[in-house]
């Protein structure tokens, strides 16, 4: 009944204040009820950003499973754009071959 007893909160005889009763040696500590009111907001402010950062830490998880599905088209995508920018270049460099060979033939013909 002692440990009920200290492990209990009551409101004190003029209700503006709190008894908490502590194990070890029964001293009572009075907190205001306004003090009192301010923790346990603040309690469910904590509980309440813990909750939403774990529904944020879900959604992440979730987006990143498909993130790492999308790698591998993400990988061939990339070698894709490199060997179009190779083609491109390689195009380049045999138009202007060509342009030199038309100019040799043109200095040829003349």
């Amino acid at each position: 009944m002692e440990a009920q007893t200290s492990s209990t909160s009551a409101l004190s005889e003029n209700e503006n204040s709190i008894e908490c009763f502590t194990a070890p040696d029964d001293r009572i500590a009075e907190v205001s009820l306004e003090d009192f009111l301010l923790e346990e907001e603040a309690v469910s402010e904590v509980q309440k950003l813990l909750e939403k950062h774990i529904r944020i830490k879900e959604e992440i998880e979730k987006y990143s499973k498909r993130l790492e599905s999308w790698l591998p088209l993400l990988k061939i995508y990339s070698a894709c754009v490199k060997l179009m920018t190779r083609l491109q270049k390689f195009e380049e460099e045999m138009n202007r071959m060509i342009d030199t060979h038309q100019e040799k033939l043109k200095k040829i013909q003349i």
